[in-house]
This record gives structure tokens, sequence and C-alpha cells, in this order.
């Protein structure tokens, strides 16, 4: 990925999640964006950004996700999930959860 064009995405992943750009660093041989110990406050609004972009979260924290749309790549590892995390039936993507914490509900439909 280009440099402008990383950085541009960078700031479009931080507004869309609602972190600071230097919580993101771009992995190249992955072209994957790492997201490193954020609250990611809202994702409903702006679940699309995964549809954008492969993303990596690092010791997060996130409220609620409901997955049911297209993804590119999703990963979680050392996340704490603290009201829902759900995967519908018409979920498509790859996704991996690693050393994470469901603190209420996990469900696949």
């Amino acid at each position: 990925m280009e440099e402008l064009t990383k950085e541009q995405a960078i700031a479009d992943i931080a507004e869309k999640l609602n972190i600071q750009k230097d919580k993101i660093l771009y992995i190249e041989h992955s072209d994957l964006f790492q997201i490193n110990d954020c609250v990611i406050p809202v994702i409903a609004d702006n679940i699309k950004v995964f549809q954008e972009y492969n993303l990596y979260f690092y010791r997060c924290t996130i409220p609620n996700l409901i997955l049911e749309i297209t993804t590119k790549s999703l990963e979680f590892k050392m996340c704490c999930f603290e009201s829902s995390f759900i995967i519908r039936n018409n979920f498509d993507g790859y996704i991996s959860i690693q050393d994470s914490i469901f603190e209420k509900d996990f469900g696949i439909f």
C-alpha cells in the first residue's frame, strides 16, 4: 500500500471507530491494520469499516458487536467483549478470536 493511501486509510479507520490514529499500525506483509489498546465506543454506526479493511484488534475493549455482513479479515486477540458478540447466518468473511473474554452474550445464529 502506498504511503499516502496508508495514511488516508489510518485516518478513515480512526474516524469510523472513533479512536486515535496513533493506536493504528499498518502491517505491510499482511495487508492489515492493527488496532492496539483501545476502547471501541460504538461499532454499529460504522460497521462498513469491516468491509473496507483487514483489521486486527489487540487488547481492545468492544462493547457490542453484531456481524451480519460480508467482511474482510477480522482478528481479535486479548480483547474484551463487554456486552454481546453475535455472528448472524448471513455473515461472510474470515474471523479469528484468540485469548479473548466474553463478559455477557456470545452467539452464532
